[in-house]
C-alpha cells in the first residue's frame, strides 16, 4: 500500500525550560515548575559535580510554576544510566519495560508507552512499530544533553500524552561552545560471556566571532546478549457446562477442587535460549548561523540506524487445545496442576515435542530533519518558525527477519504443577522401546521413539516466515511568538502560535502462510511425492504429518545445546527445566528444506491485513503568565487554551472469510475471499486548557496547583478498518482482531497539587498529589461470532470431526463432516466505552551530608484507579494496565578526584493485558526490582575512567495469569558490566 504523505505547515513556539542534574556521574532530577516547552525561560545551568548540579537543580525547581521533571547531562556525553529509559526511571511517576534487560519503553503514572508523547527538541518522533510508541533503546544516551518530562498539559506542547510529553533535546553548537568529547566502552554480558565495544565522540565549533557554529555527534554501540526463558502460551478457561470438547470427560478427571467445577487448561510450553545482537548507529549534524544578535538560524539533522538480530533455540511441548488428556487434577482455583497427554494416532489428538528454530529481528531507520529560525524582533517581542520531517521504517517484506523452522515427533508427557512456579514436565524424554508413536513413510504408524536427544527422531515439520513493511512519515510546519513585558509583576509573558501536523503511517504485510500454486504444486509433487500438494495445501505444512523425515538426504547439522545447569536458578521450580536440547541452524535448514521440494519459499502479501492511517492537524494557541504578591506572599499563574482540529483519512481492505483448514495437528488456516479495498474519513476538535498556580507561603515552602485537559489518540493498529484471523488453532481458540475507524481520542481532566520544603543548602522534600478522569477509554470488547462460509452454512472445525484431512486428490468440501462442531470465534474489537479515575502522590527527598561528600535521593510513587482488575470476575472487558507503584533509592559520593553512585529501582505488580495470546485471560507482571553501579576515577582534568553495573543481583522477570501459580513466564538476562575511558577537551 502506498503511503499517501502530504506535507503541511505549522507553527510552534519553542522554548524550553532547563535545570540542572542530579546524581554521581548521573543527573539532577529536578520537579520543574515550567512547562517544557513554554512557560518562563529558564537559563540552562550545565554544571559537573554532584552537589553544586544537585543545588542548582533545586533553585531552578523552586523558581519554576508547573510539574515537569528535567534530567540533564553531567557533562556531554556523560549520562548515569546506559539508556535513556533507564535515566527516566529515576523520576517520580515513571516506570520502565524493559526487553533482552535494556529498557525500551517508558510508563508515566501509571499510563504506557501509548499514553506518552516523545519529542526531540520540540519535534515529535516516529517510530517503525505499528502504533505511536516510541522505542527508547533506538537513540544512545551520548546523543543527548537533556530530558524534559511535562506531566501536566501546557498549551506550548503537541497534543497527545495524557501520561506525559518527553521532550529530548540534544546539544548545540552555541550552547556547548568550543570542544571535544568522546567516549570508549567496552560491556561484557555475563549470561552471554561476550563482550562488546561501544564508542562515541562529539565536536562542537563556534567560527567567525561566534556567528557560525557546527556540532558533530556520532556513536556506534553493540551489545551481545543472551535471555534465558521458559513460557507457557496461555491459559484457556473451560467451563463445566460449555459443552467444549476440551473439557475432559468423568473417566479422564481424577479430581477438581474447584466447586463450580470451571478449570484452566494450560496451553503449549517453551524452554528458549535466546540470542540477541544490537547495533545501533546514530549520527547529529548541527549548523547554527547569528548573523546579528537578534536572528538565529539553526539547521540540524538527526540518523538513527537500529538493528536487533535474535535467534531462538527451544524445546517445544505441543498439547495445548488438546482433547483426551487424562488423570488431570485441577486445585480449588480450577487450575490444572496435573496431567498426562500419552494418545497416539488412532486415539485421539496427540502431541508432540519439537525443536525450533526462530528469527525475531528488527531493523529501525529514523531520520528527523528541521529548519529553525529564531528572531528577537524587539525586546519585548520574538518570533520562531520551525519547520521538520521525521520518518521511520521497517522494511523486511520477504519476513526473513521474522521466520520460524521446526523439527521434531509425536510423543508423549505427563504434566506437573508442584510447589514451584515453573511446571515440571516429564515421561517424554526416554524412548517408547517397542511401542509405535512414529509414522512411516506410508504413515503407518511402525516407529518407535528414541531417547529425546537422539536425531533420528526428528522429522520436519511447521515452517513460516511473516514479512512486514511500515513507513511512519510526520511533516510539521510551526510558527510561535512570545511577548515578555520585562516586569515583575502584572502580565509578564504571553506565548502565542498555530501548527500545521500531518502524519501518515501505513503497514503491509507478507506471509508464506498461502497456498501452492499450480506450478509450485507440480514441481513439489516431482520432488517429494510425500509432501501434500493436493487442494487447500500450503507452503508452511508440506511434511506436517510427520511422514517425512530425513532419509535420501542430509539433513541439517543437528546439536546438543547445554543450556548450563544454572537456567534460571533463582526462580523457584528450575530444576523441573530440561536445560538439553537439539538445536540447528535456522538458514541451513531452509536452504536444504527448499532445495529439497524444488520451490524457494516466497512470502505474498496479506491485502486484508495491509492499511494507511493519514492524520492532519491543525492547532492554535496562546498562553498568558501573570505574576504578584497575594497578601504579601509572591504568586506566579499561568493560563493557556489549545485548539486542535484533526482529519482523518483511513485506507485499508475488507474481506469475507470463506472456511478454515485444518493444517498439521494445531493450526487452522482462514481461507477469505478477494478484498475490496475501503476508504474512510472523519474529523474532531478539542480544546484543551491549562491553568498552573505556584505561591512562596514562606522563604522555605512553596505550594503549587495546576489543572490541565490533555488528549491520547487511538493508536494506528486500532484504526484499522479490517478484522484479521490470527493464530486460528484447531479444537480453539479462535481469536479474530478487528479495528475500529470511528474511535475518538481519550480526554483527560488533570489536577497537579504539590508542597515542597527547601530546609537546607542542597537539600528539599516534597509531596505531590495527582488526579486524572479519563473519558472516552478504549475497551477491547470479545464477543463470540459466527461467521457465514461460502455454502451458507456456519464456519465448523473440521478438526472436531471424525474427518479432518483432505483425501489424495480431494477437495475442500470433501472434508464436510456433519460431527464438526460450529465456531465461535473470540472477535476483539475496541470502542470508546469507559471512564476512569486514576489518583496517586509522588513523594521526593534529596539531602546533602553537610560537606562530608556523602549525599541521597529517594522517591516513592503510589497510584490507584477505580478501574482494577476484579481475578473473581470472568466477563471484565477493561482495566488499567501498567499501573504500579515505584520507588528509587539513589546514595552518591563524590571528591575532586572520583565519585561513586548506587541505584536501585522497584516496580510493584501490574497488570500486563487483558489477553493471553487470544484467550481472554489477565497476564499479571510480578514485582521486580533492579540494583545498579557506578564509579568514575579522574585521571586529569580532562580525562577519567568508569566503572557501570546493571542489574547486579541478576533479577529474573516473571509473569502469571489470574492466579499466582499460573505460570506464563520466567527470563533472565543476568548482570552486564562496562568498562571506558572519557576525555572532554
Amino acid at each position: 500500500m502506498k503511503s499517501h504523505t502530504r506535507f503541511k505547515r505549522n507553527l510552534l513556539a519553542s522554548a524550553v525550560a532547563g535545570c540542572a542534574l542530579a546524581g554521581v556521574g548521573q543527573l539532577a532530577i529536578a520537579q520543574e515548575g515550567e512547562q517544557a516547552q513554554g512557560a518562563s525561560m529558564l537559563e540552562e545551568v550545565i554544571v559537573t559535580g554532584v552537589r553544586q548540579a544537585l543545588t542548582s537543580a533545586m533553585d531552578e525547581k523552586r523558581d519554576a510554576s508547573g510539574v515537569v521533571d528535567v534530567i540533564n547531562a553531567e557533562d556531554i556525553g556523560k549520562f548515569p544510566d546506559t539508556n535513556l529509559a533507564e535515566s527516566l526511571q529515576r523520576i517520580p511517576g515513571v516506570s520502565i519495560n524493559r526487553e533482552g534487560g535494556e529498557g525500551k519503553f517508558v510508563t508515566v503514572r501509571g499510563f504506557g508507552p501509548g499514553f506518552n508523547v516523545v519529542t526531540l527538541n520540540g519535534r515529535q518522533l516516529t517510530s517503525e512499530n505499528i502504533n505511536r510508541d516510541f522505542e527508547f533503546d533506538t537513540l544512545a544516551s551520548e546523543m543527548v544533553s537533556s530530558i524534559v518530562v511535562n506531566k501536566t498539559g501546557s498549551a506550548l506542547t503537541d497534543s497527545g500524552g495524557i501520561g506525559s510529553v518527553i521532550d529530548l533535546q540534544t546539544p548545540r553548537p552555541f550552547d556547548v561552545g568550543n570542544k571535544v568529547a568522546g567516549t570508549v566502552k567496552y560491556s561484557y554480558e555475563t549470561l552471554a560471556e561476550e563482550g562488546s565495544p561501544q564508542a562515541s565522540i562529539l565536536y562542537s565549533g563556534n567560527f567567525a566571532d561566534d556567528t557560525l557554529g557546527v556540532l558533530f555527534a556520532y556513536n556506534h554501540f553493540e551489545r551481545k546478549s543472551t535471555v534465558n526463558r521458559v513460557t507457557n502460551a496461555n491459559w484457556a478457561r473451560v467451563e463445566a457446562d460449555s459443552g467444549s470438547n476440551l473439557y475432559p470427560d468423568a473417566s479422564e478427571l481424577r479430581s477438581n477442587a474447584n466447586p463450580e467445577g470451571r478449570l484452566y487448561l494450560p496451553q503449549n510450553h517453551f524452554i528458549q535460549v535466546q540470542r540477541d545482537k544490537r547495533t545501533r548507529d546514530n549520527a547529529n549534524l548541527v549548523l547554527q548561523f547569528a548573523p546579528t544578535e537578534d536572528l538565529t538560524l539553526t539547521a540540524d539533522v538527526l540518523y538513527s540506524e537500529f538493528e536487533l538480530l535474535r535467534d531462538q533455540n527451544m524445546l517445544v511441548h505441543w498439547f495445548g487445545s488438546r482433547p483426551d488428556w487424562r488423570d488431570v487434577v485441577a486445585d480449588e482455583n480450577g487450575t490444572v496442576t496435573h496431567f498426562i497427554a500419552d494418545r497416539r494416532e488412532g486415539e485421539g489428538v496427540v502431541q508432540a515435542t519439537e525443536f525450533n528454530a526462530i528469527k525475531e529481528n528488527r531493523k529501525s531507520n529514523t531520520l528527523v530533519g528541521g529548519l529553525n529560525l529564531g528572531w528577537n524582533i524587539t525586546d519585548t517581542l520574538s518570533l520562531s518558525v520551525d519547520a521538520y520531517r521525521s520518518e521511520s521504517e521497517y522494511d523486511d517484506p520477504m519476513g526473513f527477519g521474522n521466520s520460524q523452522v521446526t523439527m521434531g515427533y509425536r510423543n508423549r508427557l505427563t504434566w506437573d504443577l508442584g510447589d514451584g512456579f515453573i511446571p515440571a514436565i516429564s515421561g517424554f524424554e526416554s524412548g517408547t522401546g517397542s511401542v509405535p508413536y512414529q509414522p512411516d513413510a506410508n504413515g503407518q504408524l511402525t516407529i518407535p521413539n528414541s531417547d529425546y536427544l537422539d536425531p533420528d527422531n526428528l522429522r520436519p515439520g511447521f515452517t513460516i516466515r511473516n514479512g512486514r513493511v511500515v513507513n511512519d512519515t510526520i511533516d510539521q510546519l510551526k510558527i510561535a511568538g512570545a511577548f515578555d513585558s520585562n516586569d515583575s509583576s502584572g502580565l509578564i509573558k504571553a506565548d502565542f502560535g498555530l501548527s500545521f501536523k500531518s502524519r501518515a503511517k501505513d503497514r503491509q504485510q507478507f506471509t508464506t502462510g498461502r497456498g501452492l500454486t499450480e506450478q509450485e504444486a507440480a514441481i513439489v509433487a516431482e520432488n517429494e511425492p510425500r509432501a501434500y500438494v493436493g487442494p487447500g495445501a500450503t507452503l508452511n505444512c508440506m511434511f506436517c504429518g510427520g511422514e517425512y523425515f530425513w532419509t535420501e538426504i542430509t539433513p541439517p547439522q543437528i546439536s546438543v545445546l547445554d543450556a548450563g545447569s544454572d537456567f534460571l536458578s533463582g526462580v523457584s521450580g528450575s530444576g523441573n527445566i530440561q536445560t538439553q536440547w537439539l538445536e540447528f541452524d535456522h538458514d541451513e535448514f531452509r536452504e536444504i528444506y527448499e532445495g529439497h521440494v524444488g520451490i524457494p519459499f516466497t512470502t505474498a502479501e496479506v491485502p486484508s491485513e495491509s492499511y494507511d492511517v493519514e492524520e492532519d492537524i491543525l492547532a492554535l494557541y496562546t498562553q498568558l503568565e501573570f505574576a504578584g504578591d497575594l497578601g504579601g506572599l509572591p504568586y506566579d499563574v499561568v493560563a493557556g487554551l489549545r485548539y486542535e482540529k484533526t482529519d482523518l483519512t483511513i485506507t485499508g481492505n475488507l474481506a469475507s472469510i470463506l472456511r478454515v483448514e485444518a493444517e498439521g495437528a494445531e493450526v487452522l488456516n482462514e481461507v477469505l475471499s478477494p478484498v475490496t479495498p475501503t476508504q474512510l474519513e472523519s474529523d474532531y476538535a478539542v480544546f484543551l486548557p491549562n491553568v498552573s498556580f505556584k505561591i512562596d507561603l514562606t522563604e522555605e515552602l512553596v505550594a503549587r496547583a495546576a489543572y490541565s485537559k490533555t488528549i491520547t489518540r487511538p493508536s494506528m493498529q486500532e484504526l484499522r478498518p479490517n478484522l484479521e484471523f490470527r493464530d486460528l488453532k484447531q479444537n480453539g481458540p479462535y481469536p479474530v482482531t478487528a479495528g475500529n475507524p470511528d474511535l475518538k481520542p481519550l480526554e483527560s481532566d488533570n489536577i497537579d497539587l504539590s508542597l515542597e520544603w527547601y530546609y537546607a543548602p542542597g537539600s528539599y522534600a516534597s509531596i505531590g498529589v495527582f488526579y486524572k478522569q479519563v473519558d472516552n477509554f478504549i475497551v477491547n470488547a470479545t464477543s463470540g461470532q459466527t461467521f457465514i462460509g461460502e455454502d451458507g452454512e456456519p464456519i465448523t472445525d473440521p478438526a472436531t470431526g471424525s474427518i479432518n484431512l483432505i483425501p489424495p486428490g480431494g477437495a475442500p468440501s470433501d472434508i464436510v463432516d456433519p460431527n464438526d462442531e460450529v465456531i465461535e470465534f473470540s472477535v476483539t474489537k475496541p470502542s470508546n466505552v469507559e471512564t476512569a479515575d486514576v489518583n496517586g502522590y509522588e513523594l521526593s527527598v534529596q539531602h546533602m551530608f553537610g560537606g562530608s561528600g556523602f549525599g541521597m535521593m529517594a522517591n516513592a510513587t503510589f497510584v490507584d484507579t477505580n478501574a482494577e482488575y476484579d481475578r473473581s470476575k470472568f466477563d471484565q472487558g477493561f482495566a488499567l494496565v501498567g499501573l504500579s507503584d515505584s520507588y528509587n533509592i539513589v546514595g552518591f559520593y563524590e571528591n575532586e578526584t572520583y565519585s561513586a553512585r548506587l541505584a536501585y529501582n522497584y516496580r510493584d505488580e501490574f497488570l500486563q493485558s487483558l489477553d493471553q495470546g487470544g484467550v481472554a485471560e489477565p497476564t499479571f507482571v510480578e514485582g521486580y526490582g533492579q540494583l545498579d553501579i557506578s564509579a568514575n576515577y579522574n585521571l586529569t582534568d580532562n580525562v577519567s575512567i568508569f566503572l557501570e553495573g546493571i542489574n547486579l543481583t541478576g533479577e529474573e522477570t516473571k509473569w502469571h495469569g489470574r492466579f499466582s501459580n499460573q505460570f506464563l513466564l520466567a527470563e533472565e538476562s543476568g548482570p552486564r558490566y562496562s568498562v571506558g575511558v572519557r576525555a572532554t577537551f
